[in-house]
């Protein structure tokens, strides 16, 4: 999916860990927890090659079809370092989700524990306003520009990204149904 509604997504992912651990005494306690380690451990498994791989296979979408390869010939040099950019960010999404809903949980705050939610919303919003074709339709510049590109559904990188959101939530469905009670244990 492109980059920024990869970055929407992992707002909600951070702010969704934080939430359903939000009973746990060691999310409440500790600034690390292990809701934390299981977010990072996520995004390192899933949510980094998933994102590499739709960078390296689709830049142009994966940038909603911004750069020109006419006008911008050494961009393809670039796909290297823009993807890493692409993984932190998505890395820092994912923090600053679970650190602003923790806040809200700490602090008792409903409103700040869903604004990682309401952010990710807007985003998305904003960017299907704005941007709605790019972001439905997959394939280089040029096919895009001249309207030859494919629905996202019609292409394995549209079911790569569509798989990343489904397996992101139900690991914060598993998450809530496994340790709603209690917190993990290596006994």
């Amino acid at each position: 999916m492109p980059a920024v509604i990869n970055f929407a997504a992992n707002l909600a992912l951070g702010g969704g860990l934080a939430w359903v651990a939000r009973r746990s005494p060691a999310v409440r306690r500790d600034f690390v927890s292990w809701a934390l380690v299981f977010l990072v451990g996520f995004e390192a498994v899933v949510v980094t090659p998933v994102s590499t791989f739709l960078f390296r296979f689709y830049p142009q979408w994966s940038m909603l079809y911004a750069f020109d390869p006419q006008v911008f010939p050494n961009l393809d040099t670039w796909i290297g370092p823009l993807s890493l950019l692409a993984v932190l960010v998505n890395f820092a999404a994912a923090l600053l989700g679970f650190f602003i809903t923790r806040g809200g949980v700490v602090r008792g705050s409903r409103w700040l524990c869903f604004t990682p939610w309401a952010a990710g919303a807007l985003i998305v919003i904003a960017c299907a306003a704005l941007y709605g074709e790019r972001l439905v339709y997959i394939g280089d510049y040029d096919a895009f520009w001249q309207g030859t590109a494919d629905l996202f559904l019609l292409r394995v990188g549209g079911w790569v990204g569509l798989a990343l959101y489904v397996c992101s939530a139900l690991f914060v469905r598993w998450v809530q149904r496994r340790f709603h009670d209690h917190d993990p244990s290596l006994v």
